[in-house]
C-alpha cells in the first residue's frame, strides 16, 4: 500500500485528512509521488473540463496525478502535469456531479458557510426557528450564535430532518458552550434515530444569564451529512417553566400553572407566607412569625444568620419547624442548621439534617423537647451548616399544636397519646394508661425513699436530670411469691432511646440481680424464667430501682410495670420445697403432673449438685432433661448390683439419630470424684455434638451429670440413656 502524504491538508480537519487527501485535494511535494485525482468539472457544462492533480518532484517512473472527469456530455478530464523528473502523466478522470448545499425555509434559513469557528458563527434571527445546514465535507463543523435577551431565559435545541426524524446517515453530536467557551451542555443521541436533544429541563440550560451562546455540530459517521435541520427554542421566564425566578418575585416553581397544589397559578406558596426583612441577625431583630404558616428568606452571605420569633400563648403546646423549598425539597445544595430558643435566649434544641437531603427540621417526635411548651416567646435561627455557604432562598415552614388528646403529641397532663381517642387500646380517651399506674415521688435517689407501690400496677417515672436514680418498694405477701418487673413506654413499646437497667434488692437492702436488657428493644425485664432470684422469694419489701444504663443520658417519661405472682402449680416457676416441675399449665402426662411433680423419665428440679440427683426411674433406661437457664446442670444417679460394662449416650428425644445441642456427660463414684468424661461422641457410639462414654464399673451408687458445653446457651431438651451389660 502507498503512504498517502498529508503535510499540506488545512489543520481543521485533524486526522479526518486521512480520509481526504487522495481525492478533491491536491498532493504535496517532498514526498514520494503518487496518483492523487483533481477536482471534477461542473455537470452542467457539456464540455467542461476536470483539472488534474499536482505531482511530486520527486523522482518516480510513473508519478503523474489524474484528473476527474468532465461534464456529462464528451468531456474529457486534463491530465496531470508531470514532475521534473521522467514519468508519464495520469489520464483524465470520469465525470461526477459536485456537492450542492442545501436551501432553507423562512423558518429554518440556509447557514452561510464557513460557520466552523466561533468568530463566523451564523447569528439565529429573529423570527426564525433554527438552520438548515450540512457537514459537508468531511470533518465541517458548524457553529450557530444564540442571543438570550432576558436572564432566567431557557434554552433547547435539538438536530434532526425538520419532519421528526433524523437524516440518513446522520449520527450528530450537539454542544453548547457560553461566551467564555465553557462547555454547558452535550449531547450525542437522545434524540430521534442518532440525532441530538438537549431539553430546556437540562439543568444548565434551565436558567441562562441574559448573553451569548453558541451551539456547535459535528457528525461522528466519517461520511458528510449533506442535509440537516439544527432547531433552537428560546423561552424567557415564566411561572410554571419550573425554574424559579427569585428577581421576578416568584416563590416556587413546580412546572405547572394549577392551584391547590401547594405553588399558586402566579408561583406564589399557598399560605400564609411572609418575607424575610434584613437584618435579622440577632434576636432583638428577629422576624416576626405571628400568624404565618412560615416565611420565605435567604442565606445572602456564608456568614449570615436569620433570627424569626413566634409565641406560644396555650401552655403544653407542641412546635414543627421546617427547612425546604415549601413544597417539601430542599433548595438547591443547602445545608441548614436550625436552633430553637426559649425567651431567655436559652437552646432547647437543635437539628442539622433531619429534614429532605440536608435541610433541617424540628419535631416532638424526634425532639420531645419541641413538646409541652409553656407560654411565651420563642426563638428560631436558621443558618448554613459551617457557614461556609450562602442560599438565594429556603422557606422556614412553622406548625404549633395546642395540647389536645389524639394528636400523637405527649403533653403536660398526658400519660399517653397513641394518636386516637379510642380505649381499650392501652391510652384511653381522655389519654391515660389503662391500668392503674402512679407518678413517682420525688426524691425517690435512694432505698430509703423509694416510692410504695401499695396496690397500683406499677409506676410513671422521668429519668431528670442525668444520672437520676428511681427507687420503687413493693411487698411480698406469700412465702414463694415471684415478680415480674418490665419498662416500657406503657403502649407495649419502648421510649425512644431508653436504655434502662433494673436492679432488684431484698428486705434487708441486698442486691438480688441487676438486667440489662431483654424487654422490648433497649428496656430491662426481669422475670422468674431469666433470673432465679425473682423466684421463690420470701415474704418482705423488696425495691428495684431504674436507671439509665450508665447515667449517660436523660429520658422524659417511662413506665415501670411490678407484678407479683403468688404460687401456683402451673405458672411456669418451680415453687422449691412443694414442686418437682413446672411446666406452665396443669396437664397430666407430659413429663409435669397436674400437681407440678415430675412424671417419669423426666428430671426433678432442682439437680443441680450430686445430693439431690435426680434417680433412674424404676422400669426404666433412660432420663429427659433441660439445659434451663444457661449454666444448668442436671445430675443423676443409678446403682449396680454386679460389675458390669456402662454406656451413657446423649440425643435428642425420642430421637438416637439426632443431637439437640452439644453436651458435655461426666461419670463420677459415689464420693463425686470423676470417673471420667466425654465431650463429642466418637463415630459408631453416639451423634457428635452429643456425647458418649463406655466403662467397666464395679458393684455401687454412681452419678453421671450433664452440661451445656461452655455452659453459654440452654438446650430445651435432651435424653440421656443408660445400659449395662
Amino acid at each position: 500500500m502507498k503512504k498517502l502524504c498529508l503535510s499540506g491538508l488545512a489543520p481543521r480537519f485533524g486526522a479526518l485528512a486521512l480520509l481526504v487527501g487522495a481525492s478533491g485535494l491536491a498532493a504535496t511535494s517532498g514526498c514520494a509521488a503518487q496518483s492523487s485525482s483533481g477536482v471534477g468539472g461542473d455537470p452542467s457544462i457539456t464540455s467542461s473540463t476536470g483539472m488534474g492533480g499536482a505531482t511530486s518532484t520527486t523522482t518516480s517512473s510513473s508519478s503523474s496525478g489524474g484528473g476527474m472527469g468532465g461534464g456529462t456530455s464528451s468531456s474529457s478530464g486534463m491530465g496531470g502535469a508531470t514532475s521534473s523528473s521522467s514519468g508519464m502523466g495520469g489520464g483524465g478522470g470520469q465525470g461526477g456531479a459536485p456537492f450542492v448545499p442545501p436551501t432553507g425555509t423562512a423558518e429554518y434559513p440556509a447557514e452561510t458557510e464557513q460557520n466552523g469557528l466561533k468568530s463566523s458563527a451564523n447569528p439565529v434571527q429573529m423570527g426564525t426557528k433554527g438552520f438548515t445546514g450540512s457537514l459537508w465535507p468531511i470533518g465541517d463543523v458548524d457553529v450557530f450564535k444564540v442571543e438570550v435577551a432576558v436572564s432566567g431565559s431557557q434554552l433547547e435545541a435539538s438536530t434532526g430532518d425538520g419532519m421528526g426524524g433524523c437524516p440518513v446517515d446522520a449520527s450528530t453530536y450537539l454542544r453548547v458552550f457560553d461566551d467564555n467557551g465553557v462547555l454547558l451542555a452535550d449531547d450525542k443521541d437522545a434524540g430521534p434515530g442518532s440525532c441530538s436533544l438537549l431539553p430546556s429541563t437540562t439543568p444548565l440550560l434551565h436558567s441562562l444569564a441574559a448573553g451569548t451562546y453558541y451551539l456547535q455540530v459535528e457528525n461522528l459517521l466519517f461520511d458528510p451529512l449533506p442535509f440537516y435541520v439544527v432547531d433552537v427554542k428560546i423561552a424567557p421566564p415564566a411561572c410554571g417553566d419550573g425554574s424559579i425566578q427569585l428577581s421576578g418575585g416568584e416563590q416556587c416553581d413546580d412546572g405547572a400553572t394549577l392551584a391547590g397544589d401547594g405553588c399558586s397559578p402566579t408561583c406564589k406558596l399557598e399560605g400564609l407566607y411572609g418575607t424575610e426583612v434584613e437584618a435579622n441577625d440577632t434576636s432583638a431583630t428577629a422576624n416576626s412569625l405571628a400568624g404565618l404558616d412560615g416565611i420565605f428568606a435567604s442565606i445572602g452571605t456564608v456568614t449570615d444568620q436569620d433570627y424569626f420569633s413566634f409565641a406560644i400563648t396555650a401552655p403544653g403546646s407542641a412546635v414543627t419547624l421546617t427547612l425546604d423549598d415549601g413544597l417539601g425539597k430542599c433548595p438547591g445544595a443547602f445545608d441548614s442548621r436550625m436552633y430553637l430558643y426559649d425567651a431567655a435566649g436559652v437552646e432547647i434544641t437543635n437539628d442539622n439534617d433531619s429534614g429532605p437531603d440536608g435541610c433541617s427540621a424540628i419535631a416532638p417526635a424526634m425532639y420531645p423537647a419541641a413538646a409541652s411548651l409553656g407560654v411565651g416567646t420563642y426563638y428560631v435561627r436558621v443558618e448554613e451548616s459551617g457557614t461556609n455557604a450562602a442560599t438565594p432562598f429556603y422557606v422556614l415552614g412553622l406548625k404549633v399544636k395546642a395540647p389536645v388528646c389524639g394528636d400523637g403529641v405527649l403533653q403536660v397532663g398526658e400519660q399517653c397519646d397513641d394518636s386516637n381517642v379510642m380505649g381499650g387500646d392501652g391510652c384511653s380517651a381522655t389519654c391515660a394508661f389503662e391500668g392503674n399506674f402512679i407518678p413517682e415521688v420525688e426524691p425517690n435517689d435512694t432505698q430509703a425513699t423509694a416510692s410504695p407501690m401499695g396496690t397500683a400496677d406499677g409506676f410513671l417515672g422521668a429519668i431528670s436530670p442525668l444520672g437520676d436514680l428511681d427507687y420503687y418498694s413493693f411487698d411480698v405477701v406469700t412465702p414463694g411469691s415471684s415478680v415480674f418487673v418490665q419498662v416500657t413506654d406503657g403502649l407495649n413499646g419502648c421510649p425512644s432511646g431508653f436504655d434502662s437497667r433494673l436492679t432488684l434488692f431484698n428486705p434487708a437492702n441486698a442486691l438480688l440481680s441487676s438486667v440489662d436488657d431483654g424487654g422490648i428493644a433497649k428496656c430491662s425485664l426481669l422475670s422468674p424464667a431469666t433470673t432465679p432470684t425473682a423466684a421463690n422469694m420470701a415474704p418482705g419489701k423488696y425495691r428495684v430501682r431504674v436507671e439509665y444504663n450508665g447515667n449517660t443520658a436523660a429520658v422524659a417519661s417511662y413506665v415501670v410495670k411490678i407484678q407479683v405472682v403468688s404460687p401456683i402449680c402451673g405458672d411456669g416457676v418451680i415453687q422449691t420445697g412443694t414442686e418437682q416441675c413446672d411446666d406452665g399449665n396443669s396437664t397430666a402426662n407430659d413429663g409435669c403432673s397436674a400437681t407440678c411433680q415430675a412424671e417419669a423419665p423426666h428430671e426433678i428440679e432442682p439437680n443441680g449438685t450430686l445430693p439431690n440427683a435426680t434417680p433412674q426411674w424404676s422400669g426404666f433406661n433412660t432420663w429427659i432433661g433441660a439445659i434451663y437457664p444457661a449454666g444448668d446442670r442436671d445430675y443423676y444417679s443409678f446403682t449396680l448390683a454386679a460389675a458390669g460394662t456402662v454406656t451413657l449416650t446423649t440425643h435428642a428425644v425420642n430421637d438416637a439419630a439426632s443431637c439437640p445441642g452439644d453436651t458435655l456427660l461426666h461419670l463420677d463414684n459415689s464420693t463425686g470424684m470423676p470417673l471420667s468424661t466425654n465431650d463429642d461422641a466418637a463415630m459408631g457410639t453416639g451423634v457428635p455434638p452429643c456425647s458418649s462414654l463406655t466403662t467397666m464399673l464395679q458393684p455401687g451408687t454412681y452419678y453421671t451429670w450433664v452440661q451445656r458445653y461452655l455452659d453459654q446457651v440452654t438446650i430445651p431438651a435432651y435424653q440421656l440413656d443408660i445400659t449395662v451389660q
